[in-house]
């Protein structure tokens, strides 16, 4: 494999770093100019089409633990040793961190060891926001991997401690590094855990924890109106050690002091730690205050299935399942028990205090657009004297889709001048402006958290929960130099309109007026219809088939329905039967024990019917064969994105293709939500899996 880059007309050879299946990657030559130019890539003969890159003088990117470029980065002691929760740096500690992007640099890079000198690139190393002492920036042995070692500045502590480099007029990505004050191990109030905890966890190398948030968000509404969302949501997994290292804690916090900004493309989600989900009982309880009983519901299923719980209440009034509230403005003491347990987690009881609720006091004055080369100062008063303040903003861009999100943590309560640094806010994608009254993609969010609280459980380590306030707008970051024009502004462009034939029918209604939330179209392109099949023989992406050597089952998954014929068809015969759909020319998906959505497997041993519902996080079990259209399963089983499953009559198995393991019933399931007799994870070493079958 080659690489060639032309840049203003100088082309040079980049030389290959490393080659995998899915990636490659070269050293791109000190002597390219900078500009924009072309890479092409050559491999077995074939030359790819040019892409576009641009070259600038400095650019640094951090290398991290997980390779991504987000969450601790791979950064050594002055022993060469890596920082960690229990090898955490000391103030006045010289730390080195390692990436690519500082610029050119003199000697051959085609040869190790490299020549190490300090390079006259401008450099600055924000720990937590303060300035540190750079000591040397420059090229390692390795050609094409550079280092930077800086001196930690006084009185920066914390799991999370924010770090970024900025080369100029260019930052690297944000990344963090462990401090501790004295000791080698750090301590953070949303992490919940002291620093022998830590120590402990990593000495054992995994433990089980547990996590309960619940609060309350005020949005303000298009009419200026604030909306009252309440939500409690809990998970309990088990961790490795070192998954905390790959993203900012539990609840994705930053130290306090500091600040980190995450990226993400296609809609992935921030960098979050995913353990093996742990079952804690089929509901977790909650009493407010006021002693009300509210339950959690399992977001995902039995025998592990996710560990997620959730309840919520509130939002817009009048909207479809709207509930009241049940967090008051002046705060209280709600209490979480989950009854005799579950499968992972005995029975346990525990509480938290939510605090009064804070005002966001120059709210009226932020937005509808915050300029990203500024900083921004928000206003807080009335908060929670036992609470700090996060403050979290997001930013996407529509095409290609590219959304980035910050994150600030504050010590002290909700009161005062909180400001984002403007390195911070310029980190974020830049969107465009909008006028006045016209809603915004981006959102600005303050939130009042009270430390975590740790709690103990049968079969966990540890039960943390905490509290929180948030106040919450949209507005849109942007960059005035980008003179993007603001959406719904007075433009001073002609519109002009012709009339051509067309062979489409005229869509009915009237030809003027506003659109109204939830219309449905008029016209269907390139389709049987509105939720039509096409009919019997019409499949879309069809995917399980399984038979007892008499029937023939057949998951449609697109069409949302599992088809039977009764008779092994010897022609292009129309199958009997559907479940999932009341006709063959139906394809509603539905949550219903009549209805399917994505069904990707179906089994049966003549006698039962099981069908993986895929998109509803169930499995379903007809106890007798059905022999009517969309005929209601017997029993659900709650599990998270089943993908495959499999029967003898006598056991069941399935597969959980999102969290990488299998379970197994040794004895056919009878009742809804029966939980699994065995878990096979491999340690959480299983991939994403897919089917299961055995002999």
């Amino acid at each position: 494999m080659s690489f060639r880059v032309t840049v203003n007309g100088v082309s040079s050879v980049a030389l290959p770093y490393y080659v995998s299946a899915t990636a490659a990657a070269a050293i791109l030559p000190s002597s390219t100019p900078e500009g924009r130019g072309k890479i092409v890539v050559t491999y077995n003969g074939q030359t790819s089409a040019p892409a576009e890159i641009q070259v600038v003088a400095a650019a640094f990117g951090i290398l991290t633990l997980n390779g991504n470029g987000t969450g601790m980065a791979a950064a050594f002691d002055s022993n060469y040793q890596y920082l960690s929760f229990t090898n955490a740096a000391n103030p006045g500690d010289t730390v080195a961190i390692w990436g690519s992007g500082l610029g050119s640099a003199a000697g051959d890079e085609s040869r190790f060891p490299f020549p190490q000198e300090n390079l006259n690139t401008p450099i600055q190393v924000l720990v937590a926001g303060r300035s540190a002492e750079v000591t040397y920036h420059g090229r390692s042995a390795y050609p094409g991997l550079d280092q930077i070692n800086f001196v930690v500045p006084q009185g920066v502590n914390g799991c999370y401690v924010g770090l970024v480099v900025n080369t100029g007029a260019l930052l690297s990505n944000f990344a963090t590094i462990p401090i501790a004050l004295t000791s080698r191990t750090c301590s953070d109030p949303a992490f919940g855990l002291s620093g022998p905890e830590i120590s402990r966890m990593f000495a054992a190398g995994s433990m089980n924890v547990g996590s309960i948030s619940i609060g309350k968000t005020l949005t303000q509404s298009g009419t200026g109106t604030q909306i009252q969302t309440d939500e409690v949501r809990a998970t309990f997994r088990r961790f490795m050690a070192l998954q905390f290292t790959s993203a900012s804690g539990l609840v994705q916090q930053a130290s306090p002091g500091s600040c980190v900004v995450w990226f993400s493309r296609l809609g992935t989600a921030t960098p979050q730690i995913m353990g093996q989900p742990l079952d804690a009982g089929p509901t977790i309880n909650i009493t407010t205050p006021g002693g009300a009983v509210k339950q959690m519901t399992k977001t995902t299923g039995p025998g592990g299935g996710g560990g997620g719980y959730s309840a919520s209440a509130g939002g817009a009034p009048g909207s479809p399942g709207y509930q009241p509230p049940f967090i008051p403005d002046a705060g209280g003491t709600f209490r979480f028990d989950n009854g005799s347990g579950g499968l992972d987690v005995g029975a346990f009881t525990a509480s938290a205090e939510v605090g009064s609720s804070f005002q966001w006091t120059n709210m009226g004055q932020v937005g509808p657009n915050v300029d990203i080369g500024q900083v921004l100062n928000i206003e807080l008063s009335g908060g929670d004297p036992a609470s700090y303040v996060v403050i979290t903003g997001t930013a996407t861009q529509p095409t290609p889709v590219l959304s980035t999100a910050f994150s600030c943590t504050f010590s002290g309560a909700a009161q005062g001048r909180f400001t984002i640094p403007s390195d911070v806010l310029s980190s974020l994608v830049p969107m465009k402006p909008v006028a006045p009254g016209v809603a915004a993609a981006g959102t600005l969010s303050i939130s009042a958290y009270r430390p975590a609280a740790t709690y103990t459980a049968p079969g966990m380590y540890a039960v943390l929960i905490q509290s929180y306030t948030t106040i919450s707008k949209n507005l849109s970051f942007y960059n005035p130099a980008l003179n993007f024009v603001p959406a719904c502004a007075p433009l001073n462009w002609e519109l002009g309109v012709e009339q051509h034939d067309s062979n489409y029918r005229v869509a009915p209604g009237g030809a003027s007026g506003a659109f109204r939330s939830g219309q449905a179209a008029d016209i269907m392109f390139s389709g049987f219809g509105f939720n039509k099949t096409g009919g019997a023989l019409t499949f879309n992406h069809n995917a399980g088939i399984a038979t007892d050597g008499t029937r023939l089952l057949l998951a449609d998954r697109n069409n949302n329905r599992v088809l039977i014929w009764n008779r092994l068809p010897t022609a292009n015969t129309p199958p009997d039967l559907v479940l999932g759909q009341p006709d063959f020319n139906s394809n509603d998906s539905g949550a219903g024990r009549n209805q399917l959505n994505w069904p990707m497997s179906v089994r049966t041993d003549g006698q039962r019917l099981v069908v993986a519902d895929t998109y509803n996080d169930r499995i379903l079990i007809w106890n007798r064969f059905p022999t009517a259209n969309a005929t209601p399963a017997d029993i659900q089983i709650k599990i998270t994105w089943p993908w495959g499953v499999w029967t003898d009559g006598r056991r069941l198995g399935a597969t959980c293709t999102t969290f990488g393991y299998a379970l197994i019933w040794n004895s056919f399931p009878t009742r809804d939500d029966q939980p699994a007799d065995i878990r096979l994870d491999a340690g959480g070493n299983f991939g994403t899996l897919r089917t299961i079958t055995s002999n």
